[in-house]
């Protein structure tokens, strides 16, 4: 059991506020997709507003997850070891989460090694266009590297026993899931 309060959710708290700092974006994402794309379907804006509505759920779920912890049960060991509702309405469960986790890295390499090959092979000859490429591809890379190292290290953090103790995992978690909304 960690030695003090801070170890136990100190990078949990930070974590969904960083969570929280996204949603921010994603909202201002989704409203400027609104105000600037009059002209698509229907249906596709009513799946845009519907994400929305799913991440504005989440989020709050982790606002309340973050009270709970911090306010609630602030200073209690035994209260911090109870799991909330709304994290198991975030997080289902340590084996789903875990091969969601690894699911998730995989696919970041897959797409990452699908788009840099159609981008290699599609190169033309040209060195403004071939410079262009190779900076997606670069950023491409980077990204996806990006991806993967985040669900790496939640997956350590779980796994690991200095760590799982840590509610770090969690926050680590909501920050993912916020991630791929930006994909």
């Amino acid at each position: 059991m960690p030695s003090s309060i801070e170890e136990e959710i100190g990078g949990f708290t930070l974590s969904i506020d960083i969570a929280i700092i996204l949603y921010g974006i994603v909202t201002a994402q989704a409203y400027f997709y609104w105000w600037a794309s009059q002209e698509d379907s229907s249906l596709l804006r009513s799946m845009v507003v519907s994400v929305w509505c799913i991440e504005t759920a989440h989020t709050l779920f982790c606002i309340y997850m973050s009270y709970y912890y911090t306010i609630i049960k602030f200073g209690n060991f035994e209260g911090i070891a109870q799991t909330t509702w709304t994290a198991g309405a975030t997080l289902f469960s340590e084996i789903t989460a875990t091969c969601c986790l690894g699911l998730s890295g995989f696919l970041d390499v897959l797409i990452a090694f699908s788009q840099i090959y159609f981008l290699w092979t599609s190169r033309s000859g040209h060195q403004a266009t071939d410079n262009l490429v190779q900076t997606l591809m670069a950023y491409i890379i980077n990204t996806g590297a990006l991806s993967m190292c985040v669900s790496m290290t939640i997956i350590a953090t779980f796994w690991i026993p200095a760590l799982k103790s840590s509610l770090l995992f969690g926050g680590l978690g909501e920050i993912q899931s916020k991630r791929a909304r930006f994909s």
